[in-house]
């Protein structure tokens, strides 16, 4: 069976009180909605560890779980996402919230030259999209973990080909925007890729 049809059974193992059967079969999976339910069901086995321990079961034995390490991760220690990783997307997203805004606002100022609008709105469709990823990636979304790097990939391109043909291109806003957006990704990278198995 496949993550679906376990995930119902679980869930089916709960309401008829077969906790240990219930958190063994999730136990196959590191998922966030398997992992959630999980996490669920070991709360309340740490509060009635009394009753739980006086449960048969043909799947699991109780001598098979460690109640010790089940109440520290109650504490907190077993983080799903992490604090690093929250503080990321949050800034980031908070970032691409203004930026958005203000080339909205720039897009429809006098000033701007006629032919610099398609790309500013270009520019912020991109931008609109990694606002979008970044809710996926907090869900756990595959395609959000995609979006990203295509979003980020698109804005060093845009960055790369505005280049000046010039030996203090180093100094340039374009120069210093490839390097930004290349820290972000680096970031980004370091941040998702030791947990991309938690996408799908």
């Amino acid at each position: 069976m496949g993550i679906k049809e376990d995930y119902q059974q679980a869930q089916q193992l709960v309401r008829d009180g077969k906790l240990l059967d219930a958190r063994a079969l999730l136990l196959n999976y590191d998922h966030p909605k398997t992992n959630a339910l999980r996490k669920k069901i070991e709360r309340v086995m740490v509060k009635n560890r009394a009753t739980t321990t006086n449960q048969t079961s043909p799947t699991a034995s109780n001598s098979q779980y460690n109640w010790d390490k089940l109440d520290r991760n109650m504490t907190g220690e077993d983080v799903k996402r992490g604090c690093w990783l929250t503080g990321f997307l949050v800034v980031l997203a908070l970032s691409f919230v203004l930026l958005t805004a203000h080339n909205i606002i720039y897009a429809s100022s006098p000033r701007l030259q006629a032919n610099a609008v398609p790309l500013l709105i270009f520019i912020i469709v991109v931008d609109v999209v990694m606002l979008i990823s970044l809710v996926g990636v907090w869900r756990w979304k595959f395609w959000g973990i995609v979006g990203v790097y295509a979003v980020l990939a698109i804005h060093i391109l845009i960055n790369l080909l505005s280049l000046p043909a010039s030996p203090f291109l180093f100094l340039s806003i374009s120069f210093q925007g490839v390097i930004q957006w290349g820290i972000i990704l680096a970031i980004f990278s370091a941040l998702t890729v030791p947990r991309m198995a938690k996408f799908r």
